[in-house]
């Protein structure tokens, strides 16, 4: 794993200590811990009754190979197509075309959600886009 992997692993991880989570339901505060499975910290929230865990509501939510996903990124940032991006991580062309969805869908909200004040930068990433074409009657 290079120093830029294990830099967003040590935060994340860094991040999930330190911050309490919120209710994705109702955004309330007031929640206890209730077990773990398969190595995740289960949550219930006090307010609402819901249970959730950290990545409730986020891209990684139900993701088999979270560990492959860093690796992904980086494939999909070099610009390359869906079938390298598949081959180079090990997942099959379904997955690589559903996880590059969840991700370009997180930035659009991410995108939206975010203010910026003082000096900004920006470089602009080209991707090639592709879409599917139906048969044509």
């Amino acid at each position: 794993m290079n120093q830029l992997n294990a830099d967003v692993v040590d935060y994340q991880g860094l991040k999930a200590q330190t911050i309490p989570p919120l209710c994705p339901n109702c955004q309330s505060k007031n929640i206890i811990k209730n077990g773990t499975q398969q190595g995740q910290q289960l949550y219930i929230c006090k307010n609402c009754g819901r249970n959730f865990r950290i990545t409730t509501g986020t891209f990684v939510y139900r993701l088999k190979k979270k560990e492959k996903m860093l690796d992904y990124i980086r494939c999909m940032l070099e610009g390359k197509t869906l079938r390298a991006c598949a081959a180079e991580v090990g997942i099959s062309l379904p997955t690589s075309f559903a996880w590059r969805h969840r991700i370009i869908s997180a930035l659009r909200t991410f995108e939206n959600n975010i203010d910026f004040y003082g000096i900004i930068e920006f470089e602009q990433l080209r991707m090639k886009y592709s879409r599917k074409v139906g048969v044509q009657k």
